[in-house]
């Protein structure tokens, strides 16, 4: 079974891909992109569903730094709490830069298939303060077979 057709990965295996995706755009962004991530070996083994953190980390570069012209950080951890995992991405952005901040279609996406696969509408919350944008997701900790089957995959 291919990557993107698995209903549900490690938190490991979600990550590597994100540290490729950074790694591109630290290459394209040199030294205007600080990356910090805090990740405790516990969470790798978490499940989640594949791809829900690429749009987030792609909305975070793209708004904090691609339509920005100051530096910006971009920050990353994950944490254990009983039964599920907590995911933490906090990015700097200037002012000016989230004016044409686009659909919002990117966000609405993962809490919607997160709505579909836990049935609960408090996995995601945003906090939007003194030009810092945070995003915390929460991911409950399941067993595989207890994932619900997404009719539209």
């Amino acid at each position: 079974m291919s990557f993107s057709k698995k209903k549900i990965v490690t938190f490991g295996d979600e990550l590597k891909n994100i540290e490729r995706y950074l790694g591109i755009e630290k290459i394209r962004y040199g030294d205007r992109m600080s990356i910090k991530g805090d990740v405790p070996q516990d969470c790798y083994s978490c499940f989640m569903p594949p791809l829900i953190l690429q749009p987030l980390f792609e909305n975070a570069v793209k708004y904090g730094l691609h339509e920005s012209v100051e530096n910006m950080f971009l920050e990353y951890s994950a944490s254990l709490n009983k039964y599920e995992l907590i995911f933490v991405l906090r990015n700097s952005y200037e002012t000016d830069a989230q004016v044409n901040n686009g659909t919002g279609n990117g966000i609405k996406n993962v809490e919607e298939r997160l709505k579909l696969m836990y049935g609960r509408v408090d996995l995601v919350k945003i906090i939007d303060s003194n030009n810092i944008f945070e995003m915390q997701i929460t991911i409950p900790q399941i067993k595989k077979p207890d994932v619900k089957e997404l009719s539209h995959e």
